[in-house]
């Protein structure tokens, strides 16, 4: 797949948005989009970030998905399914209970709280 040459504004836009963002995932994305306009290989590239010659088609892929519409989606990562990173209001209550208290009584075999338990 090679990527179509990029307008003066798409290029204009992934420079402007390489000094602005303040995503790392969004930076190295738009990074590669400019990169590939000047010519580099999927596998140079991929080698570069340390990931995988698809991962270039992808990011490649998306942002000719978008071309048309909103450039930023093209660039910004997919919200993803699956369990939330916390579980609000739930947690901290816990762990105010019990943390006072000495962990022997819980039946742990430590006199201290530590992360792991």
């Amino acid at each position: 797949m090679t990527l179509v040459a990029l307008s003066p504004e798409e290029r204009t836009f992934l420079e402007q948005l390489m000094t602005s963002t303040p995503h790392a995932q969004v930076l190295r994305r738009a990074q590669v989009l400019l990169w590939r306009a000047d010519g580099e290989s999927p596998p140079a590239l991929a080698q570069r970030l340390r990931g995988t010659r698809q991962t270039v088609y992808n990011w490649s892929r998306r942002f000719e998905h978008h071309r048309t519409g909103d450039l930023l989606q093209g660039v910004t990562p997919s919200v993803r399914s699956g369990r939330p990173r916390t579980v609000h209001g739930v947690i901290d209550p816990l762990i105010a209970q019990v943390i006072d208290g000495d962990p022997r009584a819980l039946g742990y075999r430590s006199t201290v709280w530590t992360a792991s338990l």
